[in-house]
């Protein structure tokens, strides 16, 4: 995706092992102080939609082992994929873009809260990341939604070379 590098990634913090494992061993508790945050929030239908709250805390459960894994491999790249990914995902669900702020102060709120001071400053500099970037996903998540029409010769000659390889039993 081209609009990635419109992303400077390059003042994110190199994690910790100590703050990864800080964090992934916090999980459920993490988890659970996020569930209920959002679930006391009045505009929970509007920014989650028609999806069901479980959907919601399944999707909590996941962006933590996302997290987790993203702390502990410290790849950057990987996260302003998937987070545009999952942009468009959730979005085409249902969820509202606004949830994604919402969840994600939510889950600072609670890092700050259950993790040692040192380990958390590291992990909320990425997590402020995400915020400050939300519009920059949102845009990103929309542009990959656009058709794509302007390749057509470029198409038609891969169509007919990959036609001849079937053809031809050239796998």
């Amino acid at each position: 995706m081209s609009d990635e590098a419109t992303l400077d990634i390059s003042g994110l913090p190199e994690i910790s092992l100590q703050a990864a494992e800080d964090y992934e061993q916090h999980g459920d508790p993490l988890i659970e102080l996020v569930n209920e945050k959002l679930q006391q929030r009045e505009d929970l239908r509007e920014l989650i939609g028609d999806n069901s709250v479980q959907t919601m805390v399944e999707n909590h459960v996941n962006h933590f082992r996302f997290m987790a894994n993203v702390f502990k491999l410290v790849d950057y790249d990987l996260l302003v994929r998937t987070v545009t990914w999952v942009y468009k995902t959730y979005r085409h669900h249902g969820f509202s873009y606004d949830y994604f702020p919402v969840a994600l102060k939510a889950w600072s709120e609670v890092i700050e809260q259950q993790l040692d001071v040192d380990n958390s400053a590291q992990i909320l500099k990425v997590y402020s990341f995400l915020l400050e970037n939300h519009q920059a996903f949102v845009d990103m998540a929309q542009e990959d939604e656009s058709p794509r029409l302007n390749r057509q010769e470029e198409t038609t000659d891969t169509a007919e070379r990959l036609l001849k390889a079937l053809v031809a039993g050239d796998h």
